[in-house]
């Protein structure tokens, strides 16, 4: 059950800029709620306050429907910011991984072992499934 939690959160985080792309979209796209005022006249004005208050309920990411994709990216800069607060070294780990970078390529650069790698990684992935818990995101039985 545990996998399927790390799973969720290397999808997310793998996916980040896709996922900042769909809420850009979101917020600054083509798709716009219709609002009319009191004339029956769209009100573009109440259109953008609209965009802005709502959430996006979910986004199709790499084929996959993501529900609530602001609330993981909330997620994901709590958990870099944690990082950087921790360590240099975690930071570059984490960040380097989900950006797609080789286990043993990030080991030679900042000169870690692949248990360090792995120990920097579950504990990114650790606090992310506490953020993600806290905020709603996942449920623990």
């Amino acid at each position: 059950m545990q996998d399927r939690y790390i799973k969720k959160i290397d999808f997310v985080f793998f996916n980040e800029r896709k996922i900042r792309q769909a809420v850009f979209e979101w917020r600054e796209g083509v798709i716009r709620p219709e609002v009319k005022g009191g004339n029956k006249i769209s009100d573009p004005t109440a259109v953008k306050a609209i965009k802005n208050l709502t959430l996006l309920p979910s986004a199709s990411i790499a084929g996959i429907s993501l529900q609530y994709p602001e609330t993981w990216l909330v997620v994901i800069d709590k958990t870099y910011n944690w990082c950087k607060r921790q360590s240099k070294l975690l930071f570059e780990s984490v960040r380097k991984k989900y950006l797609g970078d080789n286990y043993k390529r990030i080991c030679i650069d900042l000169h870690i072992s692949p248990t360090t790698f792995n120990n920097c990684i579950n504990r990114a992935r650790m606090y992310a499934a506490l953020q993600a818990a806290q905020l709603h995101l996942i449920y623990v039985d």
